[in-house]
């Protein structure tokens, strides 16, 4: 088992139970975004930055809102930056995508 979590579907959970739907859009057609942050001691750089980039790029990509606020983005960013010390502390990759079609 890794010691990696990541933040799936509104949950952190290990990285090595994470299962991704084979009719996702990310999956079949590389639809989403992305945005990697900076961690200092297990909290964020310029968090309110990369969020309102990914809110940007998602309402351009994705054409749609996210529905999440900075507070909770934040408070997900420093938890698994936490929980993910000694495997990857120092940076979270941040993926969104078009999720399940058909």
């Amino acid at each position: 088992m890794s010691n990696v979590y990541i933040w799936l579907n509104g949950e952190i959970v290990n990285a090595d139970g994470a299962v991704i739907p084979h009719k996702d859009a990310g999956f079949l057609r590389g639809l989403g975004v992305f945005d990697t942050l900076l961690g200092d001691q297990g909290t964020p750089v310029k968090a309110d930055l990369h969020f309102q980039r990914l809110i940007d790029n998602v309402k351009t990509v994705l054409l749609h809102d996210l529905d999440v606020s900075i507070g909770h983005f934040t408070a997900v960013a420093e938890e698994l930056l936490q929980k993910n010390e000694g495997a990857c502390a120092h940076t979270g990759d941040f993926r969104l995508n078009g999720g399940v079609t058909w």
